[in-house]
């Protein structure tokens, strides 16, 4: 949630650094930082509109092959003998490319629907301590120095350093290729480390 070494800091230092403590941050405290620091998401790309969807059907090789030869037919109609099956012919190909554009569309624009969908699902809690009490807030309220509960078969909610740790492992194949659990500890490391060797240390899941 902020930059630093913070895997090569002791308990102390990094409470004093993220000016936290042991009872978490005050209510205030947190509003505060979510203000300064803004929310805890990851950034997501601009929403694609149902006519660029459509338009970016026109960039296949196909569909461009396609254009050519409807336009190639409609100039042999028109400057060549106007026989009436080249018209046929180039309009049947414009209704060839009208039908695939707008299946290519329709499955394009369920997929992004789709995954939007996913995302809402996606959204999840996280326990922190704040004023010494546990509390259940959104993921995206996390503020740099909050105080985060991790539990067996949790999604990490943010970049975390671990300050307290009881036999963790975690998957980390995502960000490492790593297929095998990591084990975690809980005490400083120092050094200018590789993320898979960054083993107090838990980034956000992707």
């Amino acid at each position: 949630m902020t930059e630093g070494n913070f895997y090569s800091q002791t308990k102390r230092e990094l409470f004093d650094c993220l000016s936290t403590r042991d009872s978490g941050l005050t209510d205030k405290e947190a509003a505060d930082r979510l203000e300064r620091s803004g929310p805890n998401k990851l950034s997501q790309k601009k929403r694609v509109s149902p006519l660029e969807i459509y338009l970016s059907q026109f960039k296949s090789i196909l569909i461009l092959i396609l254009i050519a030869a409807a336009a190639f037919t409609y100039a042999v109609y028109f400057f060549g003998g106007k026989e009436r099956t080249d018209l046929i012919e180039a309009s049947l190909i414009l209704a060839i490319i009208l039908m695939i554009t707008i299946l290519g569309f329709v499955q394009e624009y369920r997929a992004e629907r789709s995954i939007e969908a996913l995302k809402n699902l996606l959204a999840f809690k996280a326990a922190v301590i704040r004023d010494g009490k546990e509390h259940e807030i959104d993921t995206v309220e996390l503020v740099p120095g909050d105080l985060v509960i991790l539990e067996e078969g949790l999604k990490v909610p943010a970049d975390i350093r671990l300050i307290e740790v009881s036999s963790l492992h975690a998957n980390e194949a995502s960000l490492t290729g790593e297929s095998i659990p990591i084990e975690k500890v809980d005490i400083s490391i120092a050094g200018s480390l590789q993320i898979a060797d960054q083993k107090i240390w838990f980034f956000q899941a992707p």
